[in-house]
């Protein structure tokens, strides 16, 4: 019977259909006569990111210092976030919360408003950012001491997963972006799924082993690496 494995989950246009800074940016903007430009110059940072064109912890500090951001803007985040979960991962609910103790999420996102996202899906253990708030509640950084707040932190992150959880199974990452696939790269992972069903870069889907276009597919992989008695 094979080992347990260990699940490596993206969050944004993994497992909710949109990039969640990106939307924040927007929430941020609302008022702001230049908003649209604005936003497409943040989209592009996250997909330069997104590719491995632009270093992660350059891009991060880039989009989150050109806004004005406040525990407001992130509760109203957080409560929309559940409506905007991916359409297979919304239709495979019951699939997620039977495999939901052997994933762990891994994200470059923000913990502040994945909660309630996390919460319905089963998934209690999360690695993300978290932002430093002033005492009248605006955003006035991030933790920079976090990992995953710089480039390769998903790598040190994952590593420390290992040490802390030892698992006989297989370690899969699942995700959409070039950070993902680096995981695997210094491997960290026996394979990289890229899940391409909100958004496919072409050069990501070049470094996978596999294409996971919903989650239907990932759940036909999942019967690989999961003993049966887990998958019912």
């Amino acid at each position: 019977m094979p080992g347990l494995p260990l699940i490596i989950l993206d969050f944004d246009s993994t497992l909710v259909k949109v990039e969640s800074l990106d939307m924040l940016a927007a929430l941020a903007l609302t008022n702001d006569p230049m908003k649209e430009h604005r936003l497409q110059q943040i989209e592009a940072i996250t997909n330069q990111a997104m590719r491995g064109k632009l270093d992660f912890g350059e891009a991060l500090s880039k989009r989150v210092s050109s806004l004005h951001l406040s525990r407001s803007h992130i509760s109203t985040l957080a409560a929309k976030l559940p409506q905007l979960l991916s359409a297979s991962i919304r239709r495979n609910m019951s699939f997620m919360q039977q495999i939901a103790k052997h994933v762990v999420v891994v994200s470059g996102g923000f913990v502040d408003y994945m909660r309630p996202t996390l919460r319905i899906c089963g998934l209690e253990q999360v690695y993300a950012n978290r932002f430093v708030f002033d005492p009248d509640g605006l955003v006035k950084g991030y933790d920079r001491d976090n990992p995953l707040a710089h480039a390769g932190g998903k790598i040190r992150v994952v590593r420390e997963i290992q040490r802390e959880q030892p698992t006989k199974g297989r370690t899969i990452v699942l995700g959409d972006g070039y950070t993902d696939y680096e995981i695997r790269a210094a491997g960290l992972a026996d394979a990289f799924y890229v899940f391409t069903e909100n958004v496919r870069r072409a050069p990501v889907v070049a470094l996978a082993e596999r294409e996971i276009k919903q989650m239907e597919d990932f759940m036909q992989l999942a019967k690989e690496f999961f003993p049966q008695n887990v998958l019912t």
